[in-house]
């Protein structure tokens, strides 16, 4: 309970409580709402490389009721957060009920340290990263969906719906397609059957492509990095929060400290790809 009642007071204590960044797009938002009127397709108009359509309808409709008093907006992050921890604590309790309680509760100890980190600070007080979590909490509603009866209609189609919410969140809510997909078609017994259930999926995987990506800006895209710069970014960026646990430097804020310690990230993600394979 410790990290949970720490990201609770550090969410009191340090709150942004006014427009800040990027957050100020919600306020000329409903400033267009206010002289022009609300219209639908605002929802789900891009924002640097997202369409945030479940985290502009949340906060839209609660800044209508609230006058738009940016503190209740924690109310949904501090929910969204904790929902996507107790959601992934049943997923842990539901694979190792076989195993020692011990190393249950440890499992569930580790996780609580990673869902509630300090590390992710911009996260905890700054109340427009609602959208990171609601994707967090879709992601793995989507994937505990599916891998809980990969072969029933029913937790495919819930898995879809997440994946759907995911997508309208934060834009990393793509990839849950593919693996939710790919979950689906291993355990049909043939990579290479089609059955309805691969129909399905793919026609999810059209569907969204067609509506999220005509239209999403490319920004800074005049230097296209090469194959192997994209693989060590993405062992870099997946090992800075895990790094940071145990080293954890002030930087500025969305700053990532540079050389020697982006190559300790990048070594402990690799590792830690290595243990989980």
């Amino acid at each position: 309970m410790a990290p949970a009642l720490f990201v609770l007071l550090i969410i009191h204590y340090s709150a942004i409580t006014v427009p800040f960044w990027d957050h100020c797009e919600l306020g000329r938002l409903l400033i267009r709402i206010h002289d022009h009127g609300f219209q639908l397709a605002s929802l789900w108009a891009p924002h640097n490389q997202h369409r945030p359509l479940t985290y502009r309808a949340v906060l839209l409709l609660n800044a209508y009721l609230t006058n738009w008093d940016i503190r209740s907006e924690y109310v949904y992050l501090i929910a969204a957060m904790f929902g996507a921890f107790l959601l992934q604590a049943f997923a842990l309790w539901r694979a190792g009920s076989r195993i020692n309680n011990v190393w249950l509760a440890g499992a569930i100890a580790i996780l609580a340290i990673f869902s509630f980190s300090p590390v992710g600070h911009n996260n905890h007080w700054w109340s427009m990263m609602i959208q990171l979590h609601f994707a967090h909490l879709f992601l793995a509603a989507a994937l505990i969906s599916i891998a809980a009866r990969p072969s029933a209609w029913s937790c495919n189609i819930l898995s879809s719906v997440f994946c759907w919410l995911a997508a309208y969140s934060f834009s990393s809510g793509l990839i849950a397609f593919f693996v939710a997909a790919t979950i689906s078609q291993y355990t049909s017994g043939n990579l290479l059957h089609l059955t309805g259930r691969t129909i399905f999926w793919i026609t999810n995987i059209v569907a969204v492509s067609a509506l999220y990506l005509p239209g999403v800006p490319h920004e800074g895209g005049s230097v296209h990095p090469g194959l192997v710069t994209m693989i060590w970014f993405a062992l870099v960026y997946l090992g800075f929060p895990v790094v940071s646990l145990i080293r954890y430097p002030y930087t500025e804020q969305f700053q990532a400290s540079e050389g020697v310690i982006t190559m300790v990230n990048g070594m402990a993600r690799i590792l830690l790809c290595a243990l989980i394979a």
